[in-house]
């Protein structure tokens, strides 16, 4: 119990560090905003939200913190790694490649570097992984570990069908029905699904392999959780799942002076209902076998 009350406090610590620290990074978007968008962004329901999102987000870093298998220096940077990969490059990178903004993609990028570098260097000692323990198996890693031979064909069968295919249903299905999100992209819905995704590759026949990209940028991470955690291999599939899922997209819950609060909720239902599943499918790929219960009857 003594434990439990420790790590929350330490977990309320943490909470508020993220909020300062992501204070600082907003200071640099905010001066390319009017007065009247940061005020309406300024709001008491915004800090409430900003407090839930750094509680969401310091909890997700908390929970790969404890359970993982390596320490230190190395902890620190994966953690780093992480937190920027999916809360920013993979989210910024996409909303550069459909919008038009005139606040500085630069800045948009360096918004969120106090977070992603200064959270891991107080968390990690804060939490008892500064040193070396005890090794601990994980038995996510070592059915990972047998599978290297599988990678290829398996990585390639993730980024090139699974990622694009969920990418592209969710997108139609929950994102394009909703009228509001049409406007905002200046977009029309040509009728069913084959026939618009047809027109989408028409006007925009790069986006098929941006989301091959930024697929395989996703596997990547993954691996990276795969090989730092502890753990089965459901669990290490949850957190990827969540950390995915939430980590990108809880921003959404922020009012966002450059999205209406109507797209903002659709993209997160679409993107978070999605990513789940997209970090879960990873791992379950990943670790999956053809043929072990062939093999281990025959033994």
């Amino acid at each position: 119990m003594k434990s439990i009350l420790l790590l929350i406090l330490k977990v309320i610590i943490l909470t508020f560090l993220m909020f300062v620290l992501m204070a600082i990074g907003g200071l640099l978007v905010t001066p390319e905003l009017d007065s009247s968008q940061v005020a309406s962004a300024s709001s008491a329901s915004s800090m409430i939200r900003v407090s839930l999102v750094c509680l969401i987000d310091t909890i997700l870093l908390t929970w790969f913190i404890v359970r993982s298998r390596i320490t230190g220096l190395r902890l620190m940077v994966i953690t780093t790694i992480l937190f920027y990969g999916i809360k920013t490059f993979l989210s910024i990178i996409e909303y550069w490649f459909f919008i038009e903004s005139d606040v500085t993609i630069s800045n948009l990028f360096l918004s969120t570097v106090p977070m992603a570098v200064i959270f891991p260097i107080i968390a990690v000692p804060l939490l008892g992984k500064l040193k070396q323990g005890e090794g601990v198996e994980s038995v996510s890693l070592i059915l990972f570990d047998k599978d290297r031979k599988d990678w290829i064909w398996k990585i390639l069968l993730l980024i090139v069908i699974v990622y694009p295919l969920i990418y592209f249903i969710f997108g139609y299905y929950v994102a394009w029905q909703n009228e509001a999100v049409r406007t905002y992209y200046n977009g029309v819905d040509y009728g069913g699904f084959f026939t618009h995704f047809s027109h989408t590759l028409k006007e925009n026949p790069w986006l098929y392999f941006f989301q091959v990209g930024r697929g395989l940028i996703w596997v990547l991470l993954a691996i990276l959780v795969i090989r730092s955690m502890k753990g089965g291999i459901w669990e290490v599939g949850l957190f990827t799942g969540l950390l995915f899922a939430l980590i990108m997209n809880d921003s959404h819950l922020i009012p966002n002076p450059l999205m209406p609060p109507a797209v903002q909720k659709i993209h997160f239902i679409e993107t978070a209902s999605s990513n789940f599943i997209w970090g879960l499918s990873i791992v379950l790929l990943l670790a999956w076998r053809p043929g072990r219960r062939e093999h281990s009857h025959k033994q």
